[in-house]
C-alpha cells in the first residue's frame, strides 16, 4: 500500500443503516470464494485469515459470488500482529484479476499508515483519500474489534470507521466500474492476523438519472429458468451460485421463462466460464425488436466471438467477427446493449462487436431457437453462468448509440 499524501476533514454525521442482509452466516462460507483451504477459516463465527506465527506469504481476498452496485456495507473486524506492517482491508467494486491471486478495485484500508483510508488495489495502486492522524486516533480502536461502513453511491464513496467519518470521496473517472463484488483482505508480508464478522450489506436505489439492474438469477434455484429443449442436451443444475451446462449431445442451455424480458434499447449482462470443453460456453441468445439474435462466446473451435447471424451469415464469416482466447476455469463477464441502431457487446468491458444494424437482417441459427427469447447455450463444452442482470437504458445512451463507439 502507499502512505496518504493528503486527507479529509468530514463533517458529515455517519448515515443510519437499517439492518441489512447479511453476507456471512456466522458457519459457513456460502456465497462466497476464495482459498478455503489454507488461507480462510471460520473461528468463533468470524471469518479468519493469518497467523501471529508466520508470516503472510501474498495478499489473499474472500469474494463474494454476488456483484453489488449501491449499497450501505457494514463490516465489524479485528486486526492483530505487528502493528507496523500488520495489514487487511475490504474490498468492494471490486472483481478478481484472471488467473492471479489479486482483485482490482476499491478497498477500505486498514493498518499503520492507513486506518479510515480508501485505496484503490491492483488498478491505480494509491491512496485516494483518508483522514488526518487526529481522526484516526480518535476513531480506531487497536487489537479490538472495529467496524467500518462503506456507502456506496454513484460515483461518491464514503467511509466511516466506528462511526467517524473518514473518507468523502467523488470519483471522477467514469471508465471504473461501478459495480462488483465484496472481498475480504489479508496483506501479505508479515505476521498478520484479521477477523471479520457481522458483514451486513443494503442495497441502495440507483443514482438519480439512472436505471436499476434487474437481476434474473437469483444464485440459488432455477426459479424462471428451465433446461433449453434442445434435444439430448446435458444436465442443468445451480452449483456455487452459478447455472452450470453440462455436457450433452451438442447443445445443452437455459432459457428464461419469465416473459418479461426488453425487446429494444436495454443492456443486459453476465458472467460466464468455461469449465470443460474446446467450444462454445456461453453463446448468449437475446431479442433485437422482434427478431432475436446470438452472441457466440468461443465458437468454431473455441476462440470465435461475433453475431449469428447478419443478412444470413454466421458469426464466423460476417462482419462482427473476431477472436479470443478463453481459458479454462476463468469468469468472463459479458455485456450486449440493443438500440435501434447498434448492437454492441463487450467482454471483460473490452469493445467485440459495435454493429450499425440499420439496414440488416438479423437472425439468430436455427439451432439456437430453444434459447429464445432469452437464453445461454452450449456445444460440447461444460459452461456456467451467474450474475445475469438487465436493465433499459437511459435517453442519453439510447441518443448515443446512433454514433459508433469511439
Amino acid at each position: 500500500m502507499r502512505r496518504a499524501t493528503g486527507f479529509l476533514l468530514l463533517l458529515i454525521p455517519a448515515l443510519a443503516l437499517a439492518e441489512g442482509k447479511p453476507l456471512f452466516d456466522g458457519k459457513t462460507f456460502d456465497g462466497w470464494e476464495g482459498d478455503t483451504k489454507k488461507t480462510f477459516r471460520i473461528e468463533d463465527g468470524a471469518i479468519a485469515a493469518g497467523s501471529l506465527d508466520e508470516n503472510v506469504p501474498r495478499n489473499e481476498f474472500l469474494c463474494t459470488t454476488k456483484a453489488f452496485e449501491n449499497f450501505e456495507l457494514k463490516v465489524k473486524f479485528k486486526l492483530l500482529g505487528d502493528p507496523a506492517k500488520a495489514n487487511a482491508g475490504i474490498q468492494f467494486r471490486t472483481k478478481r484479476i484472471p488467473n492471479h491471486h489479486e482483485v482490482s478495485g476499491y478497498q477500505a484500508d486498514m493498518g499503520q499508515g492507513y486506518w479510515g483510508a480508501l485505496y484503490d488495489e491492483s488498478r491505480r495502486n494509491k491512496v485516494l483519500a483518508g483522514p488526518d492522524k487526529a481522526t484516526i486516533e480518535k476513531a480506531v480502536k487497536r487489537d479490538d474489534w472495529n467496524e467500518y461502513t462503506i456507502r456506496a453511491e454513484g460515483p461518491r464513496i464514503r467511509l466511516w470507521l466506528n462511526g467517524v467519518p473518514t473518507v468523502d470521496y467523488t470519483e471522477a473517472d467514469d471508465k471504473i466500474e461501478r459495480s462488483g463484488v465484496i472481498a475480504l483482505q489479508v496483506h501479505g508480508g508479515g505476521k498478520t492476523k484479521v477477523l471479520y464478522k457481522d458483514v451486513r450489506i443494503e442495497e441502495l436505489p440507483a443514482e438519480k438519472g439512472a436505471v436499476a439492474w434487474k437481476p434474473l438469477f437469483d444464485g440459488k434455484t432455477m426459479d424462471n429458468w428451465k433446461s433449453s429443449d434442445f434435444g439430448k442436451e446435458g444436465k442443468v443444475e445451480v452449483i456455487d451460485g452459478a447455472m452450470v451446462m453440462q455436457k450433452g449431445n451438442r447443445m445443452t442451455g437455459i432459457t428464461y421463462t419469465k416473459g418479461d424480458f426488453p425487446k429494444m434499447d436495454y443492456e443486459v449482462s453476465l458472467e460466464a466460464k468455461k469449465i470443460d470443453g474446446d467450444d462454445f460456453f456461453a453463446t448468449t441468445t437475446f431479442p433485437v425488436a422482434d427478431s432475436h439474435c446470438s452472441l457466440v462466446v468461443g465458437g468454431w473451435g473455441g476462440m470465435t466471438v461475433g453475431l449469428s447471424s447478419v443478412n444470413g451469415v454466421d458469426a464466423s464469416e460476417n462482419e462482427t467477427n473476431t477472436s479470443m482466447e478463453f481459458k479454462k476455469g476463468q469468469w468472463y463477464k459479458f455485456r450486449i446493449r440493443v438500440t435501434a441502431e447498434r448492437i454492441r457487446a463487450w467482454i471483460d468491458d473490452k469493445s467485440m462487436v459495435d454493429l450499425d444494424t440499420k439496414g440488416a437482417r438479423i437472425s439468430t441459427r436455427i439451432e439456437c431457437n430453444p434459447s429464445k427469447p432469452f437464453g445461454v447455450c452450449t456445444w460440447n463444452t461444460v459452461g456456467a453462468v451467474r450474475d445475469v442482470k438487465v436493465r433499459a437504458l437511459t435517453a442519453e445512451e439510447v441518443a448515443a448509440a446512433k454514433k459508433p463507439e469511439k
